[in-house]
């Protein structure tokens, strides 16, 4: 029974790889130049959505494979797929830093130990390990000991995604502050889950490597499949919010970008005035890019004014703005409830209103509208 749960999870997963394949050839993309390196993203996640079910149907075919320690087809998939998922994922916040000579240069080690292990197969043997016993045996066999060369390299290939993913992230995130107000409108949550699920997925990889009973097998077998049906489904909805994160990835040119010319002609203290009399921090999803236009000033020029003479970024100083304004509110409307206060200052959820009140001020609305 165990046995054919196992077979039709493996199914499952073979047939997800295969319509998965099918949908990223076929997906229409909006014609736009600025999603060349999604496009080519697509060309390697359907290489590697195919790959994967080519390997997985050959582990069906030959039955035996899946009770086999160290299996190399299981270290083949995973160490093809770590990059190619991880730098998709990075494509989406920062299609410049991810070339197709820098991908091939990640996974050109994983064809070298590719090639290492057939020709030590060739000439030495493929010993198959169904028990520990029988790994003791054979532990210096030329053919194990490159599985497990193949497996320390995977181990250091995660870590070494991991922390390219978090730099990455982190610069985005540095992006998105001194662009919108309210971040929570364009911030990709979904991307940074996605990778710490294919962590999960990793390490239940490495996990099977030495997990010999069916029953676990079936259960990372069903990890899989959710996995690469999740992942290819928000990927390929990416295209629907690139609309909208189009100015942060790929800012455009408002006006003039020269802040030399600009701070001849505009004083910071004038322009500072201006956004506080006329408000324009209380429109809800504010970005840097209306309110430079207001001004009829750079981005750019805004940005460094806001850098360097705030000491912040646009997203902290704008709530900075919103929150004194609404301190204002809460004295001389005592009638209003927070909610309104919040929506009048350019708070579409309370909740975020709440928050970002007791972050600057170190009280709760409630608290400081008491206390005064």
């Amino acid at each position: 029974m165990e046995h054919y749960l196992f077979l039709t999870a493996s199914s499952a997963l073979i047939m997800g790889c295969f319509c998965m394949t099918i949908v990223f050839l076929i997906v229409p993309l909006p014609p736009d130049k600025r999603l060349k390196k999604y496009r080519i993203s697509l060309y390697f996640l359907e290489a590697t959505y195919l790959i994967t079910a080519v390997l997985k149907l050959i582990d069906m075919k030959f039955d035996g494979a899946m009770l086999d320690l160290i299996s190399i087809q299981t270290i083949v998939i995973a160490s093809l797929q770590a990059p190619v998922f991880t730098f998709s994922l990075i494509t989406l916040i920062n299609p410049r830093f991810v070339t197709r000579s820098y991908l091939w240069k990640h996974l050109m080690p994983v064809f070298i130990l590719i090639l290492l292990y057939v020709l030590v197969a060739l000439v030495w043997g493929n010993p198959k390990i169904s028990s520990f016993v029988i790994f003791k045996l054979v532990a210096s066999h030329p053919a194990v000991l490159v599985r497990l060369l193949f497996l320390v390299y995977y181990v250091f290939q995660l870590l070494f995604l991991y922390r390219l993913f978090c730099v990455q992230v982190k610069k985005y995130e540095e992006k998105l502050d001194n662009y919108i107000a309210n971040r929570q409108y364009l911030y990709l949550s979904g991307v940074r889950y996605l990778f710490y699920a294919m962590l999960v997925v990793g390490v239940c990889t490495l996990l099977s490597c030495f997990m010999l009973t069916e029953p676990l097998l079936l259960i990372f077998s069903i990890v899989y499949t959710v996995f690469y049906m999740v992942f290819g489904v928000y990927y390929i909805r990416y295209p629907h919010k690139f609309a909208n994160m189009q100015q942060i990835i790929y800012p455009l040119p408002s006006f003039t970008e020269s802040s030399t010319k600009d701070m001849k002609l505009f004083y910071w203290a004038e322009l500072k005035n201006q956004i506080i009399t006329d408000k324009y921090y209380d429109q809800p999803g504010i970005n840097i890019d209306e309110i430079a236009q207001h001004l009829k000033i750079g981005r750019t020029t805004l940005s460094n004014f806001i850098n360097c003479e705030e000491g912040l970024n646009f997203n902290v100083w704008i709530n900075l703005l919103r929150v004194e304004e609404a301190k204002r509110l809460l004295i001389e409307c005592p009638n209003c409830s927070f909610a309104e206060i919040a929506e009048q200052v350019g708070y579409r959820d309370p909740s975020s209103f709440n928050r970002e009140f007791k972050r600057i001020t170190a009280k709760s609305p409630s608290a400081w509208r008491e206390n005064r």
